[in-house]
């Protein structure tokens, strides 16, 4: 009886090891960037159309596109060459306001869609300049440039941080290209 009890328990267990999926590095949803077939499709809300009037250059990636890119990428690296990601501001980071009156950079999270659906698929703006590649105003002026809601375009170079979080590489080397935001 013991030996046909340890034969079931190995069969299941074989039954149970065979049938795994694919390796991710935290379950479902988080890819295994040594196996770039793993990383699924973006499957989210359809993105809310670009608004009318705000410069897209032709190329411009969504938010579903640019993260399908980041998440083959190792660990701590980085695009090998600078990307336009569209979105829309969906949160400010609790650091923003005094990133913004201390070095003029800005840093919030983009999403696919204006009312924030999607958020589970974001992108942070992190430590992002404005205009031209130059720091916002570090006054008031600048903390109105950048708020949820607006759709922004950004230029820059992004990272797959610590496998969790895509980002902007930060410190400026990205900022928004363009902007809905009438104080822009």
């Amino acid at each position: 009886m013991k030996k046909i009890f340890l034969a079931l328990t190995a069969l299941v267990t074989l039954g149970l090891v065979s049938c795994n999926e694919k390796s991710y590095i935290n379950g479902p949803g988080e890819p295994n960037p040594q196996i770039p077939d793993t990383i699924p499709e973006m499957a989210g809300p359809t993105p809310t159309p670009d608004p009318e009037g705000v410069d897209v250059p032709e190329g411009t990636l969504n938010v579903y596109e640019a993260l399908k890119i980041c998440k083959k990428l190792a660990a701590g690296a980085q695009t090998e060459d600078s990307l336009y990601v569209k979105g829309w501001i969906y949160q400010l980071d609790k650091n923003h306001a005094s990133g913004m009156s201390s070095y003029g950079n800005a840093t919030f999270y983009i999403c696919p869609c204006s009312d924030g659906r999607g958020a589970d698929f974001s992108i942070e703006a992190y430590r992002v300049y404005g205009k031209g590649k130059k720091p916002f105003d570090k006054t008031e002026v600048g903390l109105s440039q950048v708020q949820v809601g607006d759709f922004v375009v950004l230029r820059g170079k992004f990272t797959n941080y610590s496998n969790k979080v895509i980002e902007t590489t930060g410190n400026g080397s990205a900022y928004v290209y363009s902007s809905s935001n009438p104080n822009f």
